[in-house]
């Protein structure tokens, strides 16, 4: 499998595949094809607003072969970013896309000849216990439905990896950046407001990585001709809740006022909303969630374990060079 990672890839720049191209990292990453001079064909549901003659689409879904053969066609290197994240679908939702669409589109890639894969998986791939640092010999399995989905993604994308297809996994810690209606919308809700809540005085760090320095990374991984490891972390440098309000006051002059809550009451505010959601969206029997600081990924009240990205500096040269201020500020800039 690892000698897979030394294939040469000549013709990158002219035949590349992104699935979830009008998700919001897809959108980053075709746009960031595109200033490299890359032809890119987007595989997606909705027909993304890409007028440019670099862009092929494709309208398609991950489970249909039909529109898989037709993307994967003529293509040296797919990045692969379609999944069903946690509150945008149910689990069997989820393994179908992330597991049994992954699946689908392996097939596509060896029958057409696609020379590399990039698989965009995830740090909650890792199977808890987790360890206050994590780095890419930690086992894997997951801790709920979308990570154990990625989990098993993985596990498929390992065994196809020949001398005729390589395959690269990438697994970042939570993402950030303007253009982000999930994570990021609601980040900025809490640091413009009056009130600002932590766990304890002294709120636990977690790692953040911001969205221009990950779609750097995904791009490296497609077009880098030797890659020593074929499982990499992307993360940044772990900060905390209230660094991030600090960072947000410099940039704006708000300053919320810090109310610490006991984090028993916090984990058990948490669990008891993760049993809510998922009570309400399977006709199953609910499932309990730990929020419990070994079984928490990355949490901005919670905080999380530091994922260690030594391998992807070694392997792709990544290092996250954006700030937190200066990562706040694009998004405050460029959402308003």
């Amino acid at each position: 499998m690892a000698s897979a990672l030394t294939l040469s890839l000549n013709n990158v720049e002219q035949s590349s595949l992104v699935t979830g191209a009008t998700g919001f990292l897809g959108r980053h990453l075709v746009r960031s094809l595109i200033e490299h001079g890359h032809t890119v064909t987007a595989l997606s549901r909705q027909h993304p607003n890409l007028v440019t003659p670099s862009v092929r689409f494709v309208s398609g879904d991950i489970l249909n072969e039909h529109s898989l053969a037709d993307a994967t066609r003529n293509v040296s290197v797919v990045y692969h970013l379609a999944a069903i994240v946690p509150g945008k679908g149910g689990q069997a939702e989820q393994w179908r896309v992330n597991y049994h669409g992954t699946r689908l589109l392996l097939k596509s890639c060896i029958e057409n000849g696609v020379k590399r894969l990039v698989f965009l998986s995830s740090v909650c791939a890792y199977a808890p216990p987790l360890n206050a640092v994590i780095d890419e010999d930690s086992p894997i399995g997951g801790g709920d439905s979308y990570g154990q989905s990625k989990a098993a993604a993985e596990l498929e994308i390992a065994n196809a990896a020949t001398n005729d297809l390589s395959t690269v996994i990438l697994r970042p810690s939570q993402v950030y950046g303007p253009g982000d209606s999930g994570f990021t919308s609601m980040l900025v809700s809490m640091l413009s407001g009056k009130l600002l809540f932590l766990a304890g005085r002294s709120p636990r760090p977690f790692s953040l990585v911001y969205v221009d320095d990950l779609i750097e990374a995904i791009v490296q991984a497609g077009t880098c001709p030797n890659i020593s490891s074929n499982t990499l972390n992307i993360a940044g440098p772990p900060t905390d809740l209230r660094a991030l309000a600090s960072a947000y006051a410099a940039i704006t002059h708000h300053t919320a006022k810090c109310v610490p809550l006991p984090i028993s009451a916090v984990h058990l505010a948490q669990e008891l909303r993760w049993f809510s959601r998922n009570l309400s969206g399977n006709a199953m029997r609910p499932r309990w969630k730990s929020y419990s600081a070994n079984q928490v990924y990355g949490s901005v009240l919670l905080g999380g374990p530091e994922y260690s990205a030594s391998r992807a500096k070694l392997a792709l040269g990544f290092e996250a060079k954006t700030s937190i201020q200066k990562g706040l500020e694009n998004v405050l800039s460029r959402d308003n």
